[in-house]
């Protein structure tokens, strides 16, 4: 069912969030320290540089999943994608809405979404528009034992799901990448 899908992807990006947080002494938007990786994106004509987490997919531990978070302004303030079900290999992916089946789970192709926050409320929940393609991710290399993996990526994503009306923050409508590249320590699973 897509809420799972949903508690999953937010169960992620709480953690991203959580460690870009952990101490008042650090600055807010550096990255944390240890094993986590770094994506440049052009985000609506914007280049910005967000922070990436990548590990084994919930789902199907043979797969990854891939969180790429920037936090706003404030410290809790933030806007998260989340690619979901890719397989661990080198290869391009056309990435899907994740709202095409009944479960997330069942799913067999590379999906993606985002959504923004304010404070601790989840503002807007964003899926792809697959006719305004390409939506893809690229692998350029997977080393599973040196646990790193490099790509690029571009898509577009709409809004989906308004979660709160009560934002200070203005989100906007669409969210383009159209220039991705990202580098990342791949998280050892829990198996």
């Amino acid at each position: 069912m897509i809420e799972v899908m949903k508690k999953n992807a937010i169960l992620a990006i709480i953690l991203v969030v959580s460690l870009l947080a952990c101490s008042d002494d650090e600055d807010p938007t550096a990255p944390p320290s240890g094993e986590i990786g770094k994506a440049t994106l052009t985000l609506n004509d914007k280049p910005l540089d967000f922070t990436v987490s990548a590990g084994s997919d919930q789902c199907d531990s043979k797969n990854l999943e891939i969180t790429l978070y920037r936090p706003g302004k404030k410290i809790r303030q933030g806007t998260s994608f989340f690619l979901g079900n890719i397989p661990a290999k080198e290869g391009k992916y056309t990435l899907r809405r994740s709202d095409t089946q009944d479960e997330v789970c069942t799913l067999e192709t590379p999906f993606g979404t985002a959504l923004t926050e304010d404070g601790i409320t989840l503002m807007q929940w964003y899926e792809i528009l697959e006719d305004k393609g390409p939506n893809e991710l690229v692998i350029t290399r997977y080393d599973s034992e040196a646990k790193r993996l490099e790509g690029s990526l571009q898509m577009t994503l709409a809004v989906a799901d308004t979660l709160s009306p009560f934002s200070r923050v203005e989100h906007p409508d669409t969210l383009r990448i159209t220039k991705g590249i990202f580098t990342a320590t791949i998280s050892p699973s829990d198996d």
